[in-house]
């Protein structure tokens, strides 16, 4: 007798949102197993991002026979392994299941009908029914600037981000302000994961604070809120209820915000006056005429002639003939006087600081557990409280981070420049070879940096041995400790010793993968995306620093493919391409030396068949048996 046939529609979606299928399998009349035809094909869905691990599974059943149960089963790698849930199910679509933890999931149902006849669940290698990914995990921001305290405030405030996820749309993050603790008002609504915008700020009375907020592809959602980015305070700006205007600027372009207001206290809109022009002058200098604000609109723009502080005044006329301000100083058309009180003023600064790195030398080197000392120089003439920001870089100056030091700038010497020096123990870094950047920030905003030459690195390491035999004997002890899979603690030292050793010998490619295994074992499938690429990278740097060694290209093959099943689709494809691109460099030649060994004629043997198996298979990722 025919196993009874039926075709499964599916669809994952969260449990709260579930809504009863179209039609309940144990409503289809009883049929003749016997005669019954094979099913048309099965329609799969395309994939779904769910913010939930409660899933609802929904199906549509095809066919004459009549189920009476069903057995769900789920895979997390594409298919090339499966498990079944551990409940059957009676009645109808939808099927619960809870996932145990984020990542993708692939589903299939088999059905069993009244008299027991079963049909067999998913062999290894054969693809899901749908596939779901399960991300509950809200996005993490980080707010570059401005920086969670109060800043200087400026004409236009540079806002900077990166939000980062697993799942995030193209653009995920709204950017929002708050005055006083009022209602947000949008800047952006569709900002994307990262970058760096310029905003006009709102000058007006109060504290102003940003939100960020981040939304990724499955609902989840962060906020992160700034405490005060700016605070306009009395002492800050004069004559408030007349003139607004930044203390500082990091433009030319410096917008000023006017309230003009009649001797009967009426606010003066556009259509009531005649014409609105702005006055400047540098301190002890005369007065000189700005620009005519044409549609006598707040607010009108100062274009300064050049760096430096300016005093600032507006004056305008009414429809009725009145002069705005009534103080007798100042007329229409001839400059206000030498002692017309300013309205407000402004520092423009448009130059960012000059750094220069007289301490580590380049090239410099230094013993493992040994103090650095790291020095420079700062000529600005605006010089802000931020302290200045020291980094390392250990891939030639791709990505930096920070010393967990802070040094503060003393006092300009006779040649106008400060001076700022910092020592302290250098820590882990995983590389015998780094960078050092020193970032200063001026109180306008500019940032001016300095590091050291990417030609001539700084060396780190045990310079009182051969630092090859140092770098292998470390790699020897943990290779002991890596045997003895079931100790964590064990695991947790081997990955420390071989951090030294890559440190200490960089151009180990047998460390380097180690290592990769190491972290990889020793954090099980718990791997956050810092994590994961830096476990990608040491793969990487192990097959190109020994591109010939054929055990660790096909061990780095192996562990591409098993990486990339926890991936979102863009980024699995992505890794798998370069494993096929790896794959496609290795020569079937390679593999007919003439072993040497006894183990070297099996794992010869076993090459042999993974490299037919892969070609077969077009790489896809099977378990070795």
């Amino acid at each position: 007798m025919d196993l009874p046939k039926s075709c499964f529609v599916l669809a994952a979606i969260p449990a709260l949102l579930a809504a009863p299928g179209p039609r309940a399998a144990g409503q289809e009349p009883p049929g003749d197993l016997a005669s019954a035809t094979p099913p048309p094909p099965a329609t799969v869905n395309l994939p779904a991002i769910v913010g939930s691990r409660r899933l609802a599974v929904h199906f549509r059943v095809d066919g004459a026979a009549a189920p009476v149960e069903y057995t769900l089963h789920f895979t997390r790698d594409g298919g090339a392994s499966w498990m079944t849930h551990d409940q059957r199910h009676r009645g109808g679509s939808p099927l619960p299941f809870t996932a145990p933890s984020d990542g993708r999931y692939g589903f299939s149902i088999t059905a069993r009908d009244a008299v027991g006849l079963e049909a067999p669940g998913p062999s290894p290698g054969s693809p899901p029914q749908i596939e779901t990914i399960v991300d509950t995990t809200p996005p993490v921001i980080r707010i570059i600037h401005p920086r969670p305290e109060r800043s200087p405030v400026a004409s236009m405030m540079g806002i900077e981000w990166s939000v980062s996820d697993e799942n995030l749309g193209e653009t995920p993050l709204e950017v929002s302000y708050s005055l006083d603790g009022g209602p947000w008002s949008p800047i952006w609504t569709s900002a994307p994961s990262s970058g760096r915008r310029q905003w006009n700020m709102p000058f007006t009375r109060g504290e102003l604070r940003l939100r960020f907020l981040a939304r990724d592809l499955a609902g989840n959602v962060s906020e992160d809120v700034t405490r005060t980015a700016y605070l306009l305070a009395p002492a800050e700006v004069e004559r408030r209820d007349f003139l607004i205007v930044p203390p500082v600027s990091r433009r030319l372009t410096v917008p000023v915000y006017y309230r003009l207001v009649s001797s009967s206290g009426e606010v003066l809109p556009p259509s009531k006056l005649r014409s609105v022009v702005s006055w400047y002058r540098r301190p002890g200098e005369d007065w000189s005429r700005g620009d005519v604000d044409r549609d006598r609109t707040s607010p009108l723009l100062f274009r300064a002639p050049g760096d430096g502080h300016y005093d600032l005044l507006v004056s305008a006329v009414a429809i009725s003939g009145e002069v705005i301000p009534a103080d007798g100083l100042v007329t229409p058309d001839a400059p206000p006087p030498l002692e017309a009180f300013p309205h407000g003023s402004v520092l423009v600064d448009t130059r960012e600081p000059l750094v220069r790195i007289l301490a580590p030398p380049d090239g410099a080197r230094y013993q493992w557990g040994s103090t650095i000392g790291v020095r420079f120089d700062v000529q600005e003439e605006n010089p802000a409280d931020q302290p200045p920001v020291v980094e390392y870089s250990i891939d030639g100056g791709a990505t930096w981070k920070p010393f967990a030091v802070e040094t503060r700038l003393r006092s300009p010497n006779r040649d106008g420049r400060a001076v700022g020096d910092l020592e302290f123990r250098l820590p882990m870094l995983e590389t015998s070879a780094f960078l050092v950047r020193v970032t200063v920030t001026d109180i306008a905003g500019n940032r001016g940096f300095a590091q050291t030459n990417p030609r001539l690195p700084i060396h780190i390491g045990d310079f009182s041995e051969d630092p090859r035999q140092v770098a292998r004997d470390l790699h020897l002890r943990a290779a002991d400790l890596l045997a003895q899979t079931g100790d964590p603690a064990a695991g947790r030292e081997a990955v420390r010793l071989l951090e030294r050793s890559v440190t200490t010998w960089n151009a180990s490619a047998t460390a380097h993968h180690d290592l990769a295994v190491a972290l990889e074992r020793t954090h099980g499938g718990d791997l956050d995306p810092a994590l994961r690429k830096r476990i990608l990278d040491h793969y990487r740097r192990a097959v190109a620093t020994d591109p010939g060694d054929l055990v660790l290209r096909f061990s780095v093959i192996e562990a591409f493919l098993r990486l990339s099943g926890s991936l979102a689709s863009d980024a699995r494809e992505k890794l798998r391409r370069e494993a096929r691109e790896m794959f496609d460099r290795i020569r079937w030649r390679d593999l007919l030396a003439e072993p040497q060994t006894d183990e070297e004629r099996w794992r010869l043997a076993e090459y042999r068949r993974k490299y037919i198996d892969w070609k077969e298979n077009q790489l896809s990722w099977k378990e070795s048996s």
